[in-house]
């Protein structure tokens, strides 16, 4: 999908609807700065799984650090935003495709991180 305006070409980020429908304000240093969206933080970090899961074999290397950073991501919500992390799982579970190859690590990472 050309961008002209910008002199580049998009290519349309599957699973782009789960992380746009709850975004948070985020600010962007740098000139004067300006606030913009950007996807919740608990729904990034479930998308970051899905994502792993559906990379080819031949970008394996990526999908192991798509799932640490989950992981990192997971263990802080987990301990400071709970409940955003469970709207998030409910979110993607209302999405039988996304949650069905996903849930066996994100069960496994909310289980398995520590809560205070």
């Amino acid at each position: 999908m050309p961008l002209p305006h910008l002199t580049i070409a998009a290519q349309p980020l599957e699973g782009i609807d789960y992380l746009i429908e709850q975004t948070a304000k985020a600010a962007v240093v740098g000139g004067s700065g300006i606030l913009v969206h950007v996807p919740d933080p608990s729904r990034y970090a479930l998308h970051k799984v899905w994502v792993a899961r559906n990379r080819p074999v031949a970008e394996q290397t990526r999908a192991r650090k798509d799932i640490a950073q989950a992981e990192q991501l997971i263990e802080v919500l987990r301990a400071d935003r709970p409940d955003d992390l469970d709207e998030a799982i409910a979110a993607m579970q209302a999405r039988p495709k996304m949650w069905r190859r996903a849930q066996r690590d994100i069960r496994r990472m909310t289980e398995s991180a520590p809560v205070p």
